[in-house]
């Protein structure tokens, strides 16, 4: 599918790069993630520029790579509310020196918090989060794209901890996974259906 055909209709797009592709694709790149997760707490003036050229109710974000960094800091600047999705462990996942670890995990924890809406993947990752950070959050289940294949077989596959069973009834855009015991960390989960009919305008 073209990128054209992935994006909403009559919202406008605007690009800002955080960082330059080259430098992270080379032996530097846990040193080139460090200053460009550092600077990115600091909007810069080329984004805030585009920004400040119309209004918005919110902003959202995925918490990987730099970006959501820089999405914290505009929700500051402009006073309205943060809305974070985590797909990963971002910083246990997040390829940076060591010294810089805890850095990156008080920057996560200052996001979190500050988030209106917390989506993680998994209900394994919510409960951690919680006791981690101090505030609960909701789960949102990985989507597939609406009209796409169906499931011809029942598989297994695990997120953040919490093993998933899929059949070929899904046929929606979210999986349906049915309840479910799971032994990673030597817990028990069971996992309900989730659905949403959301309008939520995205800024990256």
């Amino acid at each position: 599918m073209r990128l054209a055909d992935r994006r909403l209709p009559r919202v406008k797009y605007e690009w800002s790069p955080l960082a330059r592709t080259r430098w992270l694709n080379t032996r530097f790149h846990p040193y080139v993630v460090t200053y460009h997760s550092a600077a990115a707490k600091r909007p810069s003036a080329e984004l805030l520029t585009k920004v400040n050229e119309f209004e918005f109710d919110c902003v959202l974000t995925v918490a990987h790579g730099f970006g959501w960094l820089a999405a914290s800091a505009l929700a500051e600047y402009r006073s309205v509310p943060l809305h974070l999705i985590v797909h990963d462990d971002w910083p246990r996942a997040a390829h940076v020196p060591t010294i810089f670890r805890s850095w990156l995990d008080r920057s996560f924890a200052k996001t979190y918090r500050q988030a209106q809406s917390r989506m993680c993947i998994s209900p394994t990752m919510k409960d951690c989060y919680r006791h981690k950070y101090g505030v609960d959050g909701d789960v949102l289940y990985p989507m597939r794209q609406s009209g796409g294949p169906k499931f011809v077989r029942e598989f297994d596959y695990e997120c953040a901890g919490t093993s998933i069973h899929v059949t070929d009834a899904v046929d929606t855009s979210l999986v349906k996974p049915r309840p479910r015991k799971y032994d990673t960390a030597g817990a028990a989960s069971t996992n309900t259906n989730t659905s949403a009919n959301t309008n939520i305008a995205k800024i990256t």
